[in-house]
């Protein structure tokens, strides 16, 4: 019997028999076991059995790799295809207030809604107003907007979800913030926001969903891409906090896949994980729930029989073939994503102190991902007509699954797999977390409240 057969009645049945009278679903999950940073840790045998699989590029060759005009057509087309599938013309609610994201590629405005009335920060003095707020805060929470862009629908999605949980929030020790990338037909007509201090041309836009994968916005002075927006919007908050116990990232859909890529190639988590003294480096965990793709570490793709079951795998795609390129795959990734793992090419003791010296780019960002990822699903979200489900052009999506239910198998055994490949090689990687939500489809308000739930009887079992 295959792995996924057996993949959802395996999973340890959680005590949620008061979340289910709630909710009226049924919710399983695999513990997530916390792993430090120093349980990374290499054998001493002298033999061990090699991996048949293929060899992932080493950081020196994919930096070589040159965006090949070929690729960049493929990508513009893949881009240009989902705005046909989905309604990109309804323009999205912008956000309560906003962040100036300063950088080296350009200054704009990234808009946030957030539940610290005064979070507007128009000019740098308002950075030390907001610090007596902020210097309590032991919980952060960044709830990531799908496809169309609802921030401020998100946010209340979020914050009611804690309520139905029995979370009471403490604005003094808990922060939820929620960005939003802004498309053009959001900011079409508008001139000022904010109380008229910000010009709306110095919004940052994406093109259609350009933002989920550190592509650079499309203003013209700031070709800022998605997820150094995120690093400078996190640093200016945390820099602000002096006792930080917990970030979590949460992510439904298109949101979902942002929060997937940016877990594992986020250059400001990597120095809050490993830059921050001992006694104070928070647990940093990424949810990812009914994403449309998912990010593979390797050229490999699931074989689903119909009755949506793994049966085998295709090893015979290429590194840089259409499937793995990013961000369905590490080929040909954007330059913030190179830059991420240049920054671990001999895992520098003086940067990354107490860590060994013979993990290599692609490990760490594979261990840094595991150790912060949850991947969740509806059962119900397996639908391979949904109106919101990425298709295409070409073979890329199509190869990862049907249904977003199979995207998701295929991810969870992938993972599984690189676990086992790095065993071998004499690394053992962490253990990631699965949650499944039985009988819901694809809606973040649902499934939302199903996790919050679910994480509050999970903290009381333990």
């Amino acid at each position: 019997m295959s792995r996924t057969e057996t993949l959802l009645d395996r999973l340890p049945r959680l005590d949620l028999e008061s979340a289910q009278r709630r909710s009226g679903i049924e919710i399983l999950g695999k513990p997530k076991e916390k792993t430090k940073k120093s349980r990374y840790e290499i054998f001493n045998h002298d033999s061990v059995e090699q991996p048949t699989w293929s060899e992932i590029p080493n950081i020196e060759y994919l930096a070589r790799l040159a965006r090949r005009e070929t690729i960049l057509q493929r990508r513009n087309e893949t881009v240009e295809s989902i705005a046909k599938e989905h309604d990109h013309t309804q323009p999205a609610a912008i956000a309560n207030s906003s962040i100036e994201i300063h950088t080296n590629q350009g200054s704009g405005w990234l808009p946030v809604e957030a539940s610290i009335r005064n979070f507007q920060w128009h000019l740098s003095e308002n950075d030390v107003n907001l610090k007596a707020e902020l210097q309590d805060i032991k919980e952060i929470f960044v709830v990531q907007h799908g496809v169309m862009r609802n921030a401020k629908d998100y946010f209340q999605y979020f914050m009611e979800a804690l309520r139905k949980a029995g979370r009471e929030y403490d604005p003094k020790t808990m922060l939820v913030i929620a960005p939003q990338f802004c498309a053009p037909v959001d900011l079409k007509g508008k001139e000022k926001l904010w109380s008229n201090k910000v010009d709306a041309s110095d919004v940052l836009r994406w093109r259609y969903n350009d933002w989920r994968g550190a592509e650079p916005a499309m203003n013209p002075d700031a070709p800022i891409d998605s997820f150094t927006a995120m690093d400078v919007l996190l640093q200016r908050i945390i820099s602000k906090t002096t006792n930080l116990e917990r970030l979590e990232f949460i992510g439904n859909s298109e949101g979902a896949q942002f929060v997937d890529r940016y877990a594992a190639s986020s250059k400001f988590l990597n120095q809050l994980e490993y830059h921050s003294p001992d006694d104070n480096t928070p647990t940093v965990e990424a949810t990812v729930t009914n994403a449309g793709t998912a990010l593979y570490f390797g050229p490999e793709r699931p074989i689903f029989n119909t009755n949506g079951e793994i049966i085998g795998w295709n090893e015979d795609y290429t590194f840089d073939s259409e499937e793995n390129t990013w961000p369905l795959g590490l080929y040909d990734p954007p330059p913030y994503v190179l830059e991420s793992l240049s920054e671990w090419p001999h895992a520098d003791q003086e940067e990354y102190p107490g860590e060994p010296t013979n993990m290599s780019s692609y490990d760490f960002m594979l261990f840094n991902y595991l150790n912060r990822i949850i991947l969740s699903i509806g059962t119900g979200d397996n639908n391979p007509r949904g109106s919101q489900l990425p298709k295409g052009p070409g073979k890329g999506y199509r190869a990862q699954g049907k249904t977003r239910l199979q995207r998701f198998l295929g991810k969870v055994e992938h993972l599984d797999r690189l676990r086992e490949r790095k065993y071998l090689e004499r690394l053992i990687l962490p253990q990631f977390s699965i949650i499944t939500v039985r009988g819901y489809g694809h809606n973040a308000k649902d499934i939302f409240e199903a996790i919050e739930i679910g994480n509050e009887r999970y903290k009381e079992a333990e």
